[in-house]
């Protein structure tokens, strides 16, 4: 079984309910951690021009729309994915894991695409695990790689 599969069966078969409590606990406090640093960098130059930016390409584009984070502006989805990301990174405050900021890209992928489809809060935390770990699993042994070279692990 190759890695994608493996991390496909991984995400498919996380259930809540059997997550430790202290590891649920700390998914919630990311969770709210990435919305607050990001509600703190509203007005911050790299959100402002983000939102600038992503509401000038968006066009007439059809499909699935997603909320820009205290904007209420709706965008496609990578548009709103695109903003609501560099908000959340505007103070360069967001969590970490090892050298990998997850929240700024986990948090608004999960705020895009449960905004799409019906969601239950601990849907979106479960969610919100799953790409935690999914990032962990590959940072562990790509950034060893990656950063070296000059790249940012995230």
């Amino acid at each position: 079984m190759d890695i994608a599969q493996r991390l496909g069966q991984f995400v498919y078969s996380l259930d809540w309910t059997q997550v430790p409590a202290d590891v649920r606990e700390k998914c919630k406090t990311c969770f709210l951690n990435s919305l607050g640093v990001g509600i703190s960098g509203w007005e911050l130059g790299p959100a402002v021009h983000a939102r600038s930016v992503a509401k000038a390409l968006e066009g007439k584009t059809e499909g699935k729309r997603a909320t820009l984070l205290m904007d209420g502006a709706t965008l496609s989805v990578p548009g709103a994915v695109f903003a609501n990301t560099v908000l959340f990174h505007a103070r360069a405050q967001e969590d970490t894991l090892g050298s990998c900021h997850n929240g700024t890209m986990i948090v608004p992928v999960v705020l895009a695409i449960s905004e799409n489809y019906p969601c239950t809060g601990r849907d979106v935390l479960e969610a919100v695990l799953a790409g935690y770990e999914v990032v962990a699993a590959i940072e562990k042994n790509l950034c060893k790689l990656t950063n070296p070279r000059g790249f940012r692990a995230s």
